[in-house]
């Protein structure tokens, strides 16, 4: 199986980089939006997905698994789709960040993504 579509961000995030959608609720529906993934490069400029190797990969039928390293320092602000602003601590994380894909004809068709969210937030200082 080929591994293609593997680019700078993360997974799916890289497929919805820039992408249109409506806003929230009672906006414009012309209104363009960026995706979190914007907002989360803008929070953490030098993050990193570190799988060349992966940590773990294994397939099975048209399913593979990955677990790889993500890392990154967030010097930015971090926004959300409710308007908050969470402002940069300075601090790093490195958390491990797990892909499960469905594969169709060499290409990923369904993907899944998650880290360790209660880990991240700890190491940037965002929780107890």
């Amino acid at each position: 199986m080929e591994l293609r579509g593997r680019g700078g961000l993360p997974g799916a995030a890289q497929a919805r980089r820039g992408c249109a959608l409506a806003g929230p609720a009672g906006a414009d529906q012309g209104y363009r939006r960026p995706y979190e993934s914007q907002w989360f490069w803008e929070a953490f400029p030098d993050q990193h997905l570190d799988n060349r190797p992966y940590r773990i990969f294994f397939a099975s039928g048209d399913y593979t698994c990955s677990v790889a390293r993500f890392t990154g320092t967030m010097t930015g602000t971090l926004r959300n789709w409710a308007g908050d602003e969470i402002p940069p601590t300075g601090k790093s994380f490195e958390v491990d960040f797990y892909t499960v894909a469905l594969w169709n004809d060499g290409q990923i068709v369904e993907e899944n993504l998650m880290y360790d969210l209660v880990t991240f937030l700890k190491q940037l200082g965002l929780s107890g």
